[in-house]
């Protein structure tokens, strides 16, 4: 499973990730354990992303994240695509540390 998450800083300083976790590590009430697979941050095109979506092809994953401008001048309208080859979806090793 793929999880899109957000985060704001007042002052409009905003970024996000994307982070990959296994169905098995999912517990009520606990925390993801995942690893990272995407960091946007500035200088990058970091916005306010709200939506994901994903692709299954034959040689991987198709990943596409787009944000809106909410009708606001400080923020844009973005479709980014990225490309997770299979060879990337290993299986995630389980870590106590932060």
């Amino acid at each position: 499973m793929l999880v899109l998450e957000r985060r704001y800083v007042p002052l409009g300083i905003l970024s996000a990730r994307i982070t990959l976790v296994e169905g098995s590590h999912l517990r009520a009430g606990g925390n993801l354990i995942g690893k990272e697979l995407l960091k946007l941050e500035q200088p990058l095109a970091a916005e306010n992303y709200e939506g994901i979506a994903v692709e299954r092809t034959s040689k991987g994953t198709m990943i596409f994240i787009v944000s809106d401008d909410n009708y606001s001048s400080f923020q844009q309208t973005l479709l980014l695509q990225f490309f997770l080859p299979d060879a990337a979806n290993e299986p995630l090793t389980s870590h106590t540390g932060p």
